[in-house]
């Protein structure tokens, strides 16, 4: 049952993203309008979006993985807080699945401030060699 769901919620994250992913984004500041399909897309001035945004560099290209990284790290973190709660609500008076609630909260809590200061340490590392 599990793997079915895991296969539904990826086959929809992937489908949701279809439409970026094929269509890509039209920059609106140039006046562009996007290109109807079969259409030849350098007739015209049509310009995409760079998908790394100010990714000119290895070091910004380094920073947008990162960013990206801590922003699921946060949703991670999040998900195994509800969980914790819901173990420990669910408990029914059980000691032994309020204390695995708690573990599950304070083990998400030290993993955060884990990435946290790793990413503290990488950013202090990163301005040393640039001077």
């Amino acid at each position: 049952m599990a793997k079915k769901t895991f296969f539904f919620v990826l086959l929809f994250l992937l489908l949701s993203a279809l439409p970026t992913l094929v269509l890509g984004v039209v920059n609106p500041a140039q006046g562009d309008t996007p290109v109807p399909a079969g259409a030849n897309a350098n007739a015209g001035n049509y310009v995409l979006d760079n998908p790394l945004g100010n990714a000119n560099t290895v070091q910004n290209v380094i920073e947008n993985i990162i960013k990206a990284l801590l922003g699921l790290v946060g949703v991670i973190a999040l998900v195994m807080f509800i969980l914790g709660g819901f173990k420990i609500l669910t408990a029914g008076g059980d000691g032994k699945k309020v204390r695995t609630g708690l573990d599950t909260m304070l083990w998400a809590t030290l993993g955060l401030l884990l990435i946290f200061a790793s990413r503290i340490l990488l950013t202090t590392i990163l301005k040393a060699f640039q001077g």
